[in-house]
């Protein structure tokens, strides 16, 4: 199924689209971009880690010897007991400096200043989820399953880039907001989402007649290129080849015509079947 055709699509490969009609090309740039943002904090990201990985064992410890005081199983002194509490609470104190890294002390109305170069594609698209009014970014729930909106602060900390990570690992450092929380399952966005973050991302053409086509060229393009139809085509007749994609660029504005039943004609759609053609034979 065409990507823009499913009613919630990942985050990922939304913005993959709006990179190019290749999605593979897409989030593979994604991943030279988040590959970039880690190496950046890598050091802080190993900090944080070893706090915590020596911080959760000893607020285990502290926990049970708390609990046998409580049941007086092993009575201690008062600052001894302290001590536990704020042992006990290592973790939670860790987790909310973490948080506080990421978006500071108050509520932000900015995005934070990113520790590393940015990406433009990326930020235009991270821009539009900041908005009030723009797109909404889902979680699923492990619980029952539905899609769960997120706040757009979300998009607001410094570690923005991760959340586009497909290694959960990577994901995790990202603390949800407002709760800190780590960030674990993919992000989702409805199809009119998609499709209104993928014509954002498109430059902006100067008014004037014959600027905008009649039909919808580039989203049957993009429908095509994600089917699996075009990787079955055998490339070693080219000429029957073409004829394949251009069979498959009508039969997809046939399945999306309106009332009117107005569609291009083969000449009209040969030119993008040949550039499609011609981007799977680089592909090789």
């Amino acid at each position: 199924m065409p990507v823009l055709l499913e009613e919630h699509i990942p985050l990922r490969r939304a913005l993959a689209i709006c990179y190019d009609t290749d999605i593979e090309d897409g989030l593979a740039r994604i991943n030279r971009a988040v590959d970039f943002a880690l190496g950046q904090v890598r050091r802080t990201l190993d900090r944080k880690s070893r706090f915590l990985k020596f911080s959760i064992p000893l607020a285990l410890i502290a926990g049970v010897a708390m609990l046998s005081d409580v049941l007086g199983i092993w009575r201690q002194s008062a600052w001894v007991f302290g001590i536990e509490v704020l042992t006990f609470a290592l973790p939670a104190i860790g987790l909310l400096a973490w948080h506080l890294w990421q978006y500071g002390a108050s509520f932000p109305k900015v995005p934070a200043a990113l520790p590393h170069d940015p990406d433009q594609r990326i930020e235009t698209t991270l821009t539009e989820l900041q908005k009030e009014s723009g797109p909404r970014v889902y979680a699923r729930s492990l619980l029952h399953g539905r899609y769960v909106p997120l706040d757009r602060r979300l998009f607001f900390g410094r570690l923005r880039y991760l959340v586009l990570s497909e290694d959960v690992g990577e994901r995790s450092h990202v603390l949800g907001y407002p709760a800190p929380i780590p960030l674990l399952g993919d992000l989702y966005v409805t199809r009119n989402d998609a499709e209104r973050l993928l014509a954002m991302s498109k430059p902006k053409r100067k008014a004037g007649p014959g600027r905008d086509p009649k039909y919808a060229y580039l989203d049957a393009v993009i429908a095509i290129m994600a089917s699996p139809e075009l990787r079955s085509i055998d490339l070693a007749d080219q000429a029957e080849a073409g004829r394949k994609i251009e069979k498959l660029l009508l039969d997809w504005f046939e399945d999306h015509a309106d009332a009117s039943a107005d569609m291009p004609r083969t000449d009209m759609v040969r030119p993008y079947a040949s550039r499609i053609l011609a981007a799977l034979i680089d592909q090789g």
